[in-house]
Parts: structure tokens; C-alpha cells; sequence
């Protein structure tokens, strides 16, 4: 189409401007009709949407939800699910009055649902309403809408191309970039595509015969059909591209919709094989080139854009099977391409014409420069468009593109191109964000975008996403790499720019630079030099490193603490150099303001920022100081107050900065040194370790590689659906089930399960070794979550051996279905458990490492959680249950935090092996002398090795055969060798009265405990050996330890170093999987090796609830637009990978747990929450859990800092009156989704509650956020908002919020507000079913006997009320004399 074609308005968009009114409206829809928003909330109370009333909605809603704040009002509203869906379910195809408004509606609807960060297709019901939606959609004609109208109709298309998880999306929407777009190629194009794939070739033909029959059929006066060529499939992406490039030129937002929607599309294998060779065909490349040679404000975005189509259009990965290509096999097949080219040439055009191109080498033929001259200039326009287009195929001829001159050199050009050296590149990326990246981060800029203009233009973002699927692990490193930078930078851009505007940079009297205040993170730079430019390693270009030097004056600082502070700063320590920029104003000086929000003014501050990592910090006199000179005996204090700092630059920024210079070592300007927090320093280990990991050239274990990239089969990587030969159907159960028999049993309703030797058992303790019969499947119609098909299991009971390790009990009563998400974690490849809240995730954790310990003694764990103390909590549990010490390993600062009397650093294990060994060399000299051997045999590790050859196992052996069918139980015990050290032990002797086979089973327990004596001994010996503690550490490290624990953040910092070392490991498990980060959850899949490496690894065993909040990602603008804040295991689950799910919950009330176990399937409770406490009334309360409404306003004193004072004062009210109830304040925490709210309600505590008496402050005051994973009895909960739902639509945070408490939940809330919202209704009406005004019970105190199902004498009392109760009962009893050393009232 050309550039210039008039565009068409649409009848249906005509007939919607002529029509003042409504014709189908009466008396009862004229509120549909003039007011949708008024006519929605009217149907609030439960009303049914009638049809007509829904049409004329939708009619009166089609010209206004363009503009945001009318459809953010009707989305909050339902309109979608009360207007559209029965709209959608009236209308008929033909019906053109109302079909264009409706999808129009439909579509806006769930746009704006996208840009509120709402999943945009969840409560669309029933499904079928959702794919009709789509197809009608999809089957308008962008020409035949206006220009708003197209935009809605692209980002409609964006936002569904990104929900491909849903079955009826999907459907639809694959079916629209198949192989039916083949028939939109050009002649030329197509054949080339066809012959690259015989079976694709194949299928099209297929269609074309079909095709054909249709047209034939129709000949003989059958129903009319529908050419191949002008089928649905093959002409809506066409459509959209034809009808949106032809306006590329202007760059508008329609064009950055289309190229998203083409970023969408190609970086998806599903959608990207047939779209991506049309585009190809249709001179896409071209294009991008224009439109990122563009200039102006106006074109930034679409730059960006352009530029990530193109990268897309050029990714190594063959389309044909989505199989990754390496650099060099690109860079070959290019040339192959070259050499096709050549040959053409030189057979189809004269020597004269074109004597030098034929004959160049491939690399000089590919230079832009060197086709400009030799090819494109020779020719005349119909002479290169014949050989671009028709002799080369590079070109459809027809297309716009191919038009023109330019267009056909551009398009020669880019097809000439050498493919980029993506490891190269990879290399060179920078790890410090500078000042640009700092002024204005993506998440800003997508903020800006979702902030107004045409509807679906905040989905333009020019940043690249995470989504479900990628196209290889390179393309999915280099986005994360990508977004954890902008990330890093959006947490740095705070200090730095708080810091520069509390200095007062200020322009003396003669030019230079002054500062009028103080930062305690800056110090001002008296000098700064490049001390040192490294050569370059062979084959690079950029230093191997870069050596700075840094002058401060600590001097400049009153405080000592702050200078202190400095002293401190530690190896490895990122710090920032800045460059001021004084401000504009004359005389204005900052004197110290903090910089709350970062705006144009402090960003202006800024005129450089350069990162670094501190190697050595010197005094006055040159010495280091003591942290860094390892003076840790006799530490001398620094000299002076002048400190020079040595610092790494960053070797490749520092190559850009020097580019077009002689002289490397040319030092910048630098006014102020910037340090980081203690865990902001951190961010430049993590993108050292994703980049270096994007440079590899691997791969994951084949079992896991397509899964994790999101595409193949979700189930190939589970155990269920493996050949029987790699399942482990032999297994230790151990005391799993300390129930009994009967408790095994009823874990496995339904199975054959056969225990040997059950008669005469009954003193056995309750250890089971259990044999499968036959392969573990799926049970049929089970769905994602996993139940196994019943089977048989052949039991075999066991008496646990006299060890720590066997006669600790779990102390747990497992579930039937965490038996199976046990049974799961024991088998290869990938096995996910969903935990609920209270369900026992972390039981079920514990007992997985313990049994794959006692199945697998030889294998390695590696223990992953996000946060230290759910690692902390974990690792108690393990060491607890008997788990041998000597095996376990806490790696991270966290360790100190643990409440054990064993240190379990690596120190600390070392330490107990060493002490251990000197117990065990004493405990064989005893045996020694025992057995009356004569000689210092205990004196190291390798004598007590030959004393066990020469002596201790010839006696057993000597004993095995004397005793072997003896059956006089005396004389078993006379010739047990070893009876007088067992003795000396404290062990009683054998069992003569039970006879000799009770003796000699005895006997050979207690020799297995010999050999285990001689065998740990075996494991101190290395210890012995290495003389260095450095080597011990390791050792420790990487071969002692079978249980390796550590946070996910503290594997990506030491991935490096764990590479060097070797470590390697069988069994990944991660507990907090569902807010570990999608990439920090491969970070420790990746810590080993390549040489035997990811090939070792067996199984990945992921533990979390993706029902509950994601990751914690700090910019929230840049988590919205990106996708940023994804983990692995929600990935996963939404992409239909199996998982196992806990059914029974023991944290909460029955009643508590109703308000979110509609999130879960079949969430039960435990015996344990139905009697005791639970089944107890709140004192003073009529219901254990209550809304409460507040008509309170909110307000925001900056962005997303939003405050409701009078929720405060009653939330903290509330407080005041359980406390004089005497609830104890260490059981009760206030919640809230806001910080701001938080940061009010802690006033408020402090003001009215810390220092009395009375009241205290409560347990916690935090946000909802932060308190996931922890829990407490009372929970009062405050919503804040009043004029939008906000952030508690997102039903996972939800679900985090009415799920901490245990006995009882007051959540304080605008019912106005909260009650229509689709997503949380479930809960919020269940809530609803009891008055929303407080009922309490007079005359009761904490505690009480009163259970729930008695009768109470409940009275409503407001929240005014309440609080003057509060202050009179204050009042009386301070009135009364009791002194301040009370606690509760009387």
C-alpha cells in the first residue's frame, strides 16, 4: 500500500458518529445510554446486565474509553464482565450497528486492564465468550478503522500475543501467523522458504489442494469459499503490516504499536517462523533502518523499537526447529549466502558492469562501503531492483519498499550485513550504569507512557521483557542482563542524586567548584588519576583493566562516625564517581535537602557517573589499612584523615570514554566519590555473573533446556512421563511415616500397598523401605496438578539403626499429599510443589533433603532460598531431624543468625571436623587397648586405617564364621570380639535370654557402628592432610559436605568463585520459589563446571506458591512494563508444567482460611485447627474475622506513597482496645499495602501508643509485602484506598494479606470501593456476609472459654464509639492509681 493512500472510515465507526442516540434505549437503558460508568455501578448491588441495556452501554462507552481516566473508571466498574460479555453473547456477525462498538469496548477494556498491571483475561466467562472476542477482533479491518481505533485494535493484539498461556488464546491466536501467511509471500520468497523446509513444504501444498477442492466445489453450486490467499489467517497479520507501514514515515504511536507487536511476535518461537520470513519479504529490515536513523525527541522510542525488530529479525536461532547457532556457523552460513551472491553476479552481468564484487573475498564483499561503489552505483534502478528482487529474492517486488531506490540499496545492504559476534558483544556490555542510565531509568519511561496519550501507547516501552518463552538461553540472558542493569540503576540513581543535591555544588567567586552542605555517602574528590591501562588480551580492543586513584580529605567531615564509616568501606565495594554539574541559578546552594523524588532539576546536577570497585584503601602514610593488610592482631589505627583509594574502573566503559583519544590514561574530572549501602554493592556481581554467563557457550541438561525456554512439551522434564528404567521405584521412606502402617496407607488411597513381615511386628519402629511395582504415571483427568495413578508398593518394615540419624522423628504427620510431593522430590528431573499458606512447605522440604541423604548417600544437595531466614528456618529443621552435622554447610552472613549451639559457616565445620577427629582417634585408641593390641594406633587417620585391615576387621570376620549357626547364645557372646569396648562405651551386652539369632543381629549392629566409627575417621583425614585452612575450606566445600546451603543472591556473588573451585552437585532444591527472581533461579543451576558439570545434575526440586506475591522488584514502574518481577516457577506453572499441591492447611481458623482457599484447589484444613485455640472465641469479638467501613479519603503526598489518616486512627484504636481486652502486643501486627500507610500508622502508634503503659507498640507495623512468609494470631489489616482498588487487585497480594493470621482479621477498608471488584470478590463477600460495622461482646476478657459456636450477646459499636470507650476507659483507669509497671488493665 502505497505511503500516500487516502485512508477509509469504517460504516461501522460512521454510523457510530451520525447516531446521537441510542435507538434500541427506553425509559429503563437511558442510563446505559448517556452515563456507562453510572449505569455499571448502578448493577453494584448484584442486578443482571440486560442485553439491550448492555448494547447501549457499549454504544455510549465506544467514543469515550479512549481517553484513560473514562476506561480506567469503567474497567474498575466491571464494565467488561456486566456490559461486554453478554453484549458479545447478543450480537450476530452481521449485525454491523453494534458489532464494531462492542469489540471496540471489548477491546479497550482489556487494554486497560493491562495497564493497571490486571491479568487481562481472568475473569472473561465463560471461555468461549473470550475466543469469539478474539476472532472478531482479529477479522476487522485496520483500514476500515479510524487512527485511534487502529491503535486500540494493535495494542489489543500486544497484550493478547503476551497471554498465549490460555488455552482459548492460544488456540485462536496461533492459527493467525501460521503457515497460511506463506500465501501473502512473494512468488520467489515463498519457493525459498518451501525448499528450506521439505515438511512445510508438504503441509502448503496440502492447503492448496484443498483450497482447490473448495473452489471447485463452489463451481458446481456448493457454498462460496474463501481463497487461501484471502483467508483470515493469511491476511490479518498482512493487513495490519500493509496498512501500518504505509504510515511509517510519521512515526507515530500506531507504527511503535505494530513494531511491539512485532517484537511480540518474533521473539516467540510459536509466532515467529512464519511472521518473521514475511516481514523479510516485505523489506522489514529496510524499515527499521529508517526509522533508527531518525533524529528528534519525537523518534527516540521508535528507534529503540526499530532497532530491538531488527536484532530480532537477525537472531541466531533456526526457525525451522528453534535450535540455538553459534556465532561461527551464523558467520558460515552468511558467507555461504555471499558466495551464492557472487556467483549469481558473476553469471548474470558483464565483467565491465561488475568486475569486482564477484571476486572479492566474502568480508570485503559484506562492506557497506565496498557495495555502495562496486554494486549499487553500476546499476540502474530496474537493474537493481532486477537483481535484488528477482535474481536474488531478497525482495517481494510488489512491496513498498521495493518501490524505491533507497529502499532496494538499504534492503541489499542489510541482507549483506555481517551477522553480529553476539559472545563479542556480550563481552564488551558494560556493568555500571552511568549517567544517562541513571537520569532517566526504562521504568520511567514506561511510566511516562502509561501515564495518558492514545490508549495502549504505555505497552511501547523499546525494553525488552520477560516473557513466557524465549528463543534460546542467550536471547533469555541478555534481557535479564539487560533489566537487572536498568534495575541496578534505578536503586543507585537515589544515593547519587540525594547526594549531589545535599552538597550544594555552587561556582565560587573565581570559576570553581564549592560545596555548601554535606552527604554522608559523598566525599569530595581532592584528586583523581588513571594510574594504570592494561594492554588488551589477544583479539579484544578493550584494556584487560584499568587502575584508578582516588584522593578524599575525611578531614571535610565533623562527625567521627561518618569518618568511620569511610575507614570501613571493604574490598570489593562499588563506589561512584561524579561529576557536578553547579546549578543554573545564580546563588542558589543546596545546603543539605534531600532529594525525596528525582526530577529534572538534581537530574541536572549530574554530569558524568562512573562506576568502580574499591581495591585498597591507604592512610596518610601509604599504608593500607587494616582490613585490607589482614592486620587482624595488632591493627594499627589509620594515620591522618587524608585516604587514598585504589579502584578497578570499569575496563570497558573506560574503552568508550577514551575512544578517539591518544593518551589511555587521560583522567576525567571528578568532583564527588558516591558509596553504596552494604547490600547495593551487590547488583555489580550479579550482572557480572549473568553476562559471563550469556558468554558461555552451554546448554542445560536435556531433560530441563526446552522446558525452562518455554517451549516443547511442559511434562517432558517430569518424572510421571519418563521411560520406567530412569524412574527410582526402590526407596527409604525412613520414619516418613511415623504414623504406622496405617498412616502409610492412607497417604496412598487407593494404591496395593503390601507390608512383609506385619505379623509379630509390633516393637519394629516405623521405618519403611517400599518397592514399586510398575511405572509412576499421572492419574487420568488430574489435570496440572499432579496425582499419581495408584500402583502397588511392596513395604518392608525395618528397626531404625541406634544412630542420631534414624531415631530422630520427623515429628510431623505427613499428608497423603505431601507423601506424594516426597515421593516426587526423590525422583528425577523436574519436580515443582505448590504449597498454600500453613500447608507445610517447609516440612515437606526437610524431609525431601533427609531421604534423598539416606537414598543417595553419594550424591550432593545444593539448599537455595531467597531470604536468610527462611534458609535459617529450613536449615534448623534439617540439623534437628538428625541430619549428620559433619555433612552440612551454611554458606553467607546469614549464618550467625542461627539459633544452634554448632556454627555451621565453613569455618565452623572445619573447626568441628578437626576437634571430631582428635574424639575419634581417642575412641580407637580405647578400642586398641581393648583388643590389647600393643602400639600408638590412634596417633592419625592413616594408622587407625591400617589398625581397621590388620585388626578389626579380621576379628569380625573371624566371628562371622565361628558364630555363623551357633545356637547357644553364650558362647555368641564369649567370642564377640569387641564386647569389652562396647562396654567401656556404656552399651549393655548382647541379649543373651532372646537367644543367639537376637545376638547376632545385635552383634552386627553394633559392628556397623564400628565401621562407621573408622569410616567417619576415613572423612577426617583429608582435614589431616591439607595443611592450609584456605584448602580445608574448600574441601569443605566442594567434597565434604553432601548439604550445601546459601541464599540465591550469595550464588550468583560467588558463582565465580564456586566455577574455580569445582563444586559440583545431583540435586538442586529451592525453597521460596515463587519470589526467587526467573534468572536468580538459574544462576545456581548453572554453579558447575563444564568439564562434568550441568550433565551431573539429576534433579531440580522447586518449592513456593506462585498464588502468593512475586518477587520483590524495587522499581515498580520497570516490574509493570517488563515483566521483570516473573520467577521461574509462576513461568512455569502458567506455561501447564506439572506440579504437586498441598491440600491441608494447620495455620488458621476454618473461617480464615475460607477467605483465600478459593485460590487453591481443594484446600482443606488439618484436625489440628479445628479444637484447642482455634476453636476458641476472640474475647470481646462476635466473629473472628470482620470488614470494616471506614469513609475515610485518601491522600498522597508523592507518588505511590499514599496515606488514609482515618483508617490509621482506627486501625490503631482498634489496637488500643484489644490491648485493654488484654490481648498480649506481641500476638497482634497492623498491616497495610502502602508504605505510605505504614509510615502514617507508626506515627500514630508512636504518638498514642509506645510510651503508655497501656498499649505499647505492637508486634510489627509493616506492609503486606514484607510480611510475607511470617505470621501472627491477630492481624488488623488497613486497605487505604478510596478511590481505586489499587494494589491489593492483585489477588496474590490478597491472598499474602488475609493469610497471615492465625486467630482473627479486622481489615478496615472503603466497602464502596472494595466490593465490586471482580478479582478479590470471593473474599471480600464472604467478608461482607457480617456486619461492616464492629460487633463486639461486652464484658469479656482475654482470654476466654467461650468457643465460636456459643452464643454471644454482640453489640454493634462504631469506630467513633469505639474511641471514645478507649480514651474513658483510659482515663478510669489512670484515675484509679495503677502505676505505670501494669501491663493490662484488671
Amino acid at each position: 500500500m502505497a505511503a500516500g493512500r487516502k485512508r477509509k472510515v469504517g460504516k461501522g465507526a460512521a454510523a457510530a458518529a451520525k447516531k446521537k442516540t441510542c435507538p434500541t434505549a427506553t425509559t429503563t437503558t437511558e442510563a446505559a445510554c448517556t452515563d456507562p460508568v453510572r449505569w455499571v455501578k448502578g448493577l453494584r448491588r448484584g442486578t443482571a446486565a440486560i442485553e439491550k441495556e448492555a448494547l447501549g452501554a457499549a454504544r455510549a462507552a465506544a467514543d469515550q474509553l479512549l481517553t484513560t481516566p473514562i476506561a480506567q473508571a469503567l474497567e474498575q466498574a466491571g464494565f467488561l464482565e456486566r456490559a461486554i460479555v453478554p453484549a458479545l453473547q447478543s450480537i450476530k456477525d452481521d449485525d454491523d450497528d453494534h458489532k464494531l462498538e462492542v469489540l471496540m469496548c471489548g477491546m479497550g477494556m482489556v487494554v486497560e486492564r493491562a495497564r493497571q498491571d490486571v491479568p487481562p483475561f481472568a475473569t472473561v466467562d465463560p471461555p468461549q465468550v473470550l475466543g469469539d472476542l478474539l476472532r472478531r477482533c482479529a477479522a476487522l479491518d485496520p483500514s476500515d478503522l479510524s487512527q485511534p481505533q487502529r491503535g486500540l485494535w494493535l495494542a489489543f493484539h500486544v497484550v493478547a500475543f503476551r497471554s498465549l498461556e490460555h488455552q482459548e488464546v492460544r488456540s485462536a491466536l496461533l492459527q493467525l501467523v501460521s503457515l497460511q501467511v506463506f500465501a501473502r509471500l512473494s512468488e520467489r520468497g515463498r519457493q525459498r522458504e518451501l525448499t528450506r523446509s521439505p515438511k512445510l513444504h508438504k503441509y502448503y501444498n496440502k492447503l492448496v489442494r484443498r483450497e482447490k477442492k473448495q473452489r471447485e466445489a463452489t463451481g458446481k453450486g456448493a457454498c462460496g469459499h474463501v481463497a487461501l490467499r484471502d483467508s483470515l489467517e493469511a491476511t490479518f497479520f498482512p493487513r495490519a503490516h500493509d496498512e501500518l507501514c504505509a504510515g511509517a514515515a510519521e512515526g507515530g504511536t500506531n507504527f511503535m504499536l505494530f513494531l511491539q507487536l512485532c517484537c511480540e511476535l518474533l521473539s516467540q518461537l510459536p509466532t515467529r517462523r512464519f511472521v518473521r520470513s514475511y516481514l523479510l519479504d516485505k523489506g522489514m529490515l529496510a524499515r527499521c533502518e529508517w526509522a533508527a536513523s531518525g533524529s528528534g525527541e519525537a523518534t527516540t522510542l521508535t528507534r529503540k523499537l526499530a532497532a530491538m525488530v531488527a536484532s530480532l529479525l537477525r537472531f541466531e536461532v533456526r526457525d525451522e526447529d528453534g535450535a540455538a547457532v553459534s556465532d561461527e556457523e551464523a558467520l558460515s552460513t552468511h558467507y555461504d549466502e555471499c558466495q551464492r551472491i557472487q556467483r549469481l553476479v558473476y553469471r548474470e552481468y558483464p565483467r565491465e558492469k561488475l568486475s569486482k564484487f564477484p571476486l572479492a573475498n566474502c568480508a570485503k564483499a559484506c562492506e557497506p562501503g565496498f557495495l555502495r561503489s562496486e554494486v549499487c552505483d553500476r546499476l540502474s534502478d530496474d537493474e537493481l531492483k532486477d537483481l535484488v528482487c528477482h535474481k536474488c529474492g531478497i525482495l517481494d517486488p510488489d512491496c513498498d519498499v521495493g518501490s524505491t531506490r533507497s529502499g532496494l540499496e538499504t534492503s541489499f545492504l542489510e541482507h549483506m550485513r555481517v551477522p553480529l559476534a553476539r559472545a563479542k558483544m556480550l563481552e564488551g556490555l558494560a556493568l555500571y550504569p552511568t549517567e544517562r542510565d541513571l537520569a532517566v531509568t526504562g521504568g520511567r519511561e514506561a511510566s511516562k507512557a502509561s501515564g495518558g496519550g492514545a490508549a495502549g501507547s504505555f505497552l511501547c516501552t523499546g525494553l525488552p521483557r520477560m516473557n513466557l518463552q524465549f528463543l534460546t538461553m542467550r536471547d533469555y540472558l541478555v534481557r535479564c542482563f539487560e533489566l537487572l542493569k536498568l534495575e541496578a540503576a534505578a536503586e543507585i540513581r537515589e544515593e547519587v542524586f540525594d547526594a549531589a543535591a545535599r552538597v550544594g555544588a555552587y561556582l565560587g567567586d573565581e570559576g570553581d567548584l564549592r560545596f555548601s552542605g554535606w552527604a554522608r555517602m559523598a566525599a569530595p574528590i581532592a584528586s583523581f588519576v588513571v594510574k594504570r591501562v592494561d594492554p588488551p588480551a589477544l583479539g579484544e580492543d578493550r584494556p584487560r583493566r584499568v587502575l584508578g586513584e582516588i584522593s578524599i580529605d575525611l578531614g571535610d567531615f565533623r562527625r567521627a562516625d561518618v569518618r568511620s564509616e569511610w575507614d570501613c568501606v571493604r574490598r570489593h565495594d562499588v563506589l561512584f564517581l561524579v561529576a557536578v554539574r553547579p546549578p543554573r541559578e545564580e546563588g542558589w546552594r543546596g545546603g543539605g535537602a534531600a532529594a525525596m523524588d528525582v526530577g529534572e532539576e538534581e537530574a541536572s546536577l549530574i554530569s558524568r557517573a562512573r562506576g568502580c570497585e574499591v581495591v585498597d584503601i591507604r592512610d596518610a602514610a601509604g599504608r593500607s589499612l587494616p582490613h585490607f593488610a589482614f592486620e587482624h592482631d595488632n591493627p594499627r589505627p589509620p594515620s591522618g584523615t587524608r585516604r587514598t583509594i585504589l579502584v578497578d574502573l570499569d575496563p570497558t566503559q573506560h574503552h568508550y570514554d577514551c575512544q578517539g583519544q591518544e593518551d589511555q590514561k587521560a583522567s576525567c574530572s571528578y568532583h564527588l566519590a558516591v558509596r553504596l549501602g552494604a547490600n547495593q554493592s551487590n547488583f555489580k556481581s550479579v550482572l557480572e555473573c549473568v553476562r559471563g554467563l550469556a558468554c558461555e557457550d552451554r546448554e542445560l541438561p536435556p531433560w530441563l533446556h526446552d522446558v525452562f525456554l518455554g517451549y516443547g512439551d511442559p511434562n517432558s522434564s517430569h518424572f510421571t512421563f519418563m521411560d520406567q528404567q530412569d524412574q527410582i521405584l526402590e526407596l527409604d521412606f525412613a520414619d516418613t511415616f511415623a504414623g504406622g502402617d496405617d498412616h502409610l496407607r492412607s497417604c496412598f488411597p487407593g494404591w496395593d500397598v503390601k507390608i512383609e513381615g506385619e505379623a509379630g511386628s509390633a516393637d519394629v519402629a516405623a521405618f519403611h523401605r517400599a518397592r514399586i511395582v510398575g511405572p509412576l504415571r499421572r492419574r487420568e483427568g488430574a489435570g496440572q496438578v499432579t496425582r499419581l495413578e495408584p500402583a502397588t508398593m511392596v513395604v518392608e518394615r525395618y528397626r531404625g539403626a541406634d544412630t542420631a540419624a534414624d531415631t530422630a522423628t520427623a515429628g510431623v504427620r505427613f499428608t497423603g499429599a505431601q507423601a506424594e510431593a516426597i515421593l516426587s522430590g526423590l525422583q528425577r528431573g523436574l519436580t515443582m510443589v505448590a504449597g498454600p499458606p500453613g500447608t507445610g512447605k517447609t516440612d515437606v522440604a526437610a524431609q525431601v533433603l533427609r531421604l534423598l541423604y539416606r537414598n543417595y548417600p553419594g550424591e550432593r544437595v545444593l539448599l537455595l532460598t531467597h531470604s536468610n531466614q527462611a534458609l535459617n528456618d529450613l536449615f534448623l529443621k534439617i540439623s534437628n531431624r538428625g541430619f549428620p552435622s559433619r555433612y552440612l554447610v551454611r554458606l553467607g552472613s546469614g549464618e550467625s543468625e542461627l539459633e544452634t549451639e554448632e556454627a555451621f559457616s565453613r569455618l565452623g565445620r572445619v573447626n568441628a571436623m578437626l576437634e571430631r577427629r582428635l574424639e575419634l582417634l581417642a575412641r580407637v585408641d580405647g578400642l586398641a587397648k581393648t583388643l590389647k593390641v600393643v602400639g600408638d594406633h590412634g596417633s592419625n587417620c592413616e594408622t587407625c586405617a591400617n589398625f581397621w585391615v590388620l585388626h578389626v576387621a579380621p576379628r569380625w570376620e573371624r566371628f562371622s564364621s565361628e558364630a555363623r549357626g551357633e545356637k547357644d547364645a553364650a558362647k555368641v557372646c564369649e567370642h564377640f570380639p569387641f564386647a569389652d569396648f562396647f562396654a567401656s562405651q556404656g552399651s549393655p551386652k548382647l541379649p543373651v535370654e532372646e537367644g543367639a539369632e537376637a545376638c547376632l543381629v545385635e552383634a552386627g549392629s553394633r559392628f556397623s557402628r564400628l565401621k562407621e566409627l573408622f569410616e567417619e575417621i576415613e572423612e577426617c583425614r583429608p582435614f589431616e592432610l591439607l595443611h592450609s585452612q584456605q584448602e580445608r575450606l574448600n574441601y569443605m566445600t566442594t567434597k565434604q559436605a553432601k548439604v550445601v546451603a546459601m541464599t540465591c543472591t550469595y550464588a550468583a556473588l560467588k558463582r565465580k568463585d564456586f566455577i574455580r573451585l569445582g563444586l559440583e552437585f545431583d540435586t538442586v532444591v529451592m525453597e521460596e520459589a515463587a519470589q526467587v527472581l526467573d534468572v536468580e533461579t538459574l544462576i545456581p543451576i548453572r554453579l558447575q563446571r563444564d568439564d562434568r558439570g550441568t550433565r551431573r545434575l539429576k534433579r531440580v526440586v522447586l518449592i513456593g506458591d506462585h498464588n502468593q506475591l512475586p518477587p520483590v522488584v524495587k522499581d515498580h514502574d520497570l516490574s509493570r512494563s517488563t515483566n521483570l518481577q516473573q520467577s521461574l516457577f509462576s513461568r512455569l506453572v502458567r506455561l501447564g508444567a506439572p506440579y504437586s499441591e498441598l491440600d491441608a492447611q494447620g495455620r488458621c481458623r476454618p473461617d480464615l482460611a475460607s477467605l483465600y482457599n478459593w485460590r487453591y484447589r481443594n484446600l482443606g484444613d488439618l484436625p489440628r485447627v479445628e479444637g484447642g485455640e482455634y476453636a476458641l472465641a476472640n474475647a470481646g469479638f462476635a466473629h473472628v474475622s470482620q470488614f470494616l467501613d471506614v469513609p475515610g479519603q485518601e491522600s498522597s503526598p508523592r507518588p505511590h506513597f499514599v496515606q488514609n489518616l482515618q483508617e490509621a486512627e482506627h486501625a490503631v484504636t482498634l489496637y488500643q482496645h484489644m490491648r485493654l481486652l488484654g490481648y498480649p502486643a506481641e500476638k497482634i501486627v497492623i498491616l497495610t499495602t502502602y508504605n505510605g500507610q505504614k509510615a502514617l500508622l507508626r506515627d500514630v502508634v508512636e504518638r498514642r501508643c509506645a510510651s503508655h503503659f497501656l498499649f505499647g507498640r505492637p508486634r510489627k507495623v509493616e506492609t503486606v509485602d514484607r510480611f510475607q512468609g511470617q505470621q501472627s494470631d491477630y492481624v488488623i489489616l488497613s486497605l487505604v484506598r478510596t478511590k481505586a482498588v489499587g494494589h491489593l487487585r492483585d489477588v496474590r497480594r490478597l491472598v499474602v494479606a488475609v493469610s497471615r493470621a492465625r486467630l482473627g482479621l479486622f481489615m478496615l477498608g472503603n466497602r464502596e470501593v472494595f466490593e465490586n471488584c471482580v478479582e478479590i470478590k470471593p473474599a471480600i463477600s464472604h467478608l461482607l456476609e457480617r456486619p461492616t460495622t464492629l460487633m463486639v461482646v461486652p464484658g469479656e476478657a482475654h482470654p476466654t472459654q467461650r468457643k465460636q459456636s456459643d452464643e454471644a450477646g454482640a453489640v454493634p459499636i462504631t469506630m467513633e464509639d469505639l474511641t471514645r470507650g478507649v480514651v474513658m476507659k483510659v482515663q478510669e483507669i489512670e484515675s484509679s492509681g495503677k502505676g505505670a509497671g501494669s501491663t493490662t488493665p484488671a
